[in-house]
């Protein structure tokens, strides 16, 4: 028996085997799941003798997955934060720092800057005259205070009061409901406020329960006579009344109604 040749069989099997379960492990990870139109019927009905009404449309037959994520605060101290809005001739105030330049106040993970009338802490950049330049200046302005924005959403409105620039954070491809930030703008900006962490790592399952299993747990908390227009898959921060230097994004379901009541429900499969 020619044994050089029966090791070289074996090893080409070998090889084609883990490819084999490899392709079985990515497929599963990456891949959607399919919820049949049974399934939804089905838990349409439940809801509906539970008092929740919505849509068949409204919930996605597809889900995707979500890794969860680790991520920094933008604000790992509040002072040298400050200092980066009103310079260094900080007077502490009840809820924050004020200087010559402006105020900046922080209430749990968010701030809020205001400049004062003539001042140009944030102005070395070109004046402001259009959406262009506006959303421009806004980028420059955040990054310099240290937002990740290669992954931001960002979108530009202009009104009889000047500009308002978003930035809208997102990871993997998904909205982070609570990390955005609003840049007011005329000729210079106005203010800035907003929540911002930025993410480095993933951690955790991607393993996602189907929409209609956490619709179906959603139930014993909702209130009755509610109508459910829009279902959303992202990340959530909770409790970010609370200051978190680092925190973990959470794949949720943002749950909107027709009340314009919103609620984020956990989408992790435990």
């Amino acid at each position: 028996m020619n044994w050089s040749r029966v090791k070289t069989v074996l090893i080409i099997l070998f090889l084609c085997t883990d490819i084999f379960l490899l392709s079985i492990y990515f497929t599963s990870k990456y891949s959607s799941s399919t919820i049949s139109s049974d399934v939804i019927d089905s838990t349409v009905q439940i809801l509906k003798k539970n008092g929740i009404e919505i849509d068949p449309s409204v919930i996605p037959q597809n889900t995707r997955t979500a890794p969860q994520f680790e991520a920094v605060n933008v604000i790992s101290s509040q002072e040298e934060f400050a200092k980066k809005f009103l310079g260094n001739n900080l007077v502490p105030t009840e809820f924050g720092y004020e200087s010559a330049f402006g105020t900046i106040n922080f209430y749990g993970d968010r701030f809020n800057y205001t400049m004062k009338p003539g001042s140009d802490a944030l102005l070395d950049i070109n004046p402001i005259t259009n959406d262009k330049s506006a959303k421009s200046a806004a980028i420059s302005v955040l990054e310099n205070l240290g937002l990740d924005l290669k992954n931001a959403k960002i979108s530009v409105i202009k009104d009889m009061d000047g500009f308002t620039i978003v930035a809208e954070n997102t990871a993997h491809n998904l909205p982070i409901f609570n990390s955005s930030v609003s840049v007011k703008a005329t000729k210079t900006i106005n203010s800035v406020s907003g929540i911002w962490f930025n993410f480095y790592d993933s951690s955790g399952t991607n393993n996602l329960k189907n929409i209609t299993s956490v619709l179906i747990d959603f139930v014993p908390n909702a209130a009755e006579n509610i109508k459910i227009t829009n279902l959303e898959l992202g990340y959530h921060i909770f409790d970010f009344t609370q200051y978190h230097k680092s925190a973990t994004l959470i794949p949720v379901w943002k749950v909107t109604c027709e009340d314009s009541s919103v609620f984020y429900l956990d989408a992790r499969n435990f």
